[in-house]
């Protein structure tokens, strides 16, 4: 079992950033783009391009989650919201293919 690790100053200040800049710039386009494919609509070039961006800046999350435990929920729910994205965006773009 690893134990559990205490955040470093630079680590929270870390943390906090990437939550701020999540919660402020990410989030709110992300819930927009999930809405729009639980609607029916596909996912344009930019828009993909943004997941893409955001997946990519993401990758680090599971690594420190295994360090901190406590931040394994959120990184949980928003590769959760990134697949459902993913998901329904593919799904509206093979039923417009038909």
């Amino acid at each position: 079992m690893k134990k559990k690790q205490t955040l470093t100053k630079k680590e929270l200040g870390t943390v906090e950033s990437v939550l701020l800049d999540f919660n402020h710039n990410r989030l709110p386009r992300l819930l927009d783009m999930k809405k729009q494919v639980d609607e029916g609509a596909t996912l344009d070039t930019y828009d993909l391009q943004f997941l893409s961006d955001c997946i990519e800046h993401s990758r680090g999350s599971e690594h420190f989650a295994e360090l901190h435990p406590e931040f394994k929920r959120i990184v949980a729910q928003v590769a959760h919201l990134y697949h459902h994205i993913t998901n329904a965006a593919l799904n509206n773009a093979n039923k417009d293919a038909h």
